[in-house]
């Protein structure tokens, strides 16, 4: 259906697409956070227009290594000037950390 998410696997390898949202062609990648695939995210960088980062908002114990990666991010010289989203996906889960526990 048109606007709709499903479910994934968490991603073991770089995977592209291209869609169009509002009348703009996008051509996103998914990387990946684990340490294994974490390497791979300065070959992209140098020519991302955009980078969305993605925090499992039901596993707090990543929390301070989500803190730290995005301070990392923040200070990279190849992403100056380049916007950065934070989305938290499973906020609808119960067991979801709240709002304020993700600031």
């Amino acid at each position: 259906a048109k606007g709709a998410f499903g479910i994934f696997p968490p991603t073991d390898k770089p995977h592209q697409d291209t869609f169009t949202a509002g009348g703009v062609k996008f051509s996103a990648w998914d990387l990946g956070g684990h340490d294994a695939v974490r390497h791979l995210w300065d070959d992209f960088m140098a020519t991302t227009g955009g980078v969305v980062f993605m925090v499992d908002s039901c596993d707090s114990d990543r929390l301070p290594e989500v803190e730290e990666e995005l301070a990392g991010l923040a200070k990279d010289p190849s992403l100056e000037g380049i916007p950065i989203a934070v989305l938290f996906n499973k906020t609808d889960m119960s067991y979801a950390l709240e709002e304020e526990e993700l600031h």
